[in-house]
């Protein structure tokens, strides 16, 4: 199994994502938590290419984080799963290691 990577970081304010995007393996998947979020949007995910990605490269976004910044789920990609807290540590404990980018 590869590993989890969390992407923390608006990417209009941050390369954290498209630096994660780069490196990331087969197998892998990523989490976008706090502001990075924003990523998960529709309008945002398609400019940087989210599709593109491998498909055994799975996109969870944290829905509490979603929450706290007021965006509706309806806006977001829908090849990003929503996901809350239990499944996220359920993700880390899937992977064999955890990247955090910022």
């Amino acid at each position: 199994m590869g590993k989890l990577h969390s992407i923390n970081k608006s990417p209009m304010n941050s390369t954290a994502l498209t630096t994660c995007l780069k490196s990331i393996s087969e197998k892998s998947a990523i989490i976008f938590i706090e502001d990075g979020v924003y990523a998960a949007l529709a309008s945002l995910s398609h400019k940087i290419n989210l599709g593109d990605n491998s498909p055994s490269i799975k996109c969870y976004v944290l829905e509490p984080d979603i929450q706290a910044r007021g965006l509706s789920t309806d806006k977001l990609n829908q090849q990003i799963e929503i996901i809350g807290y239990i499944e996220f540590v359920d993700l880390v404990t899937e992977f064999d290691g955890f990247v955090a980018w910022s």
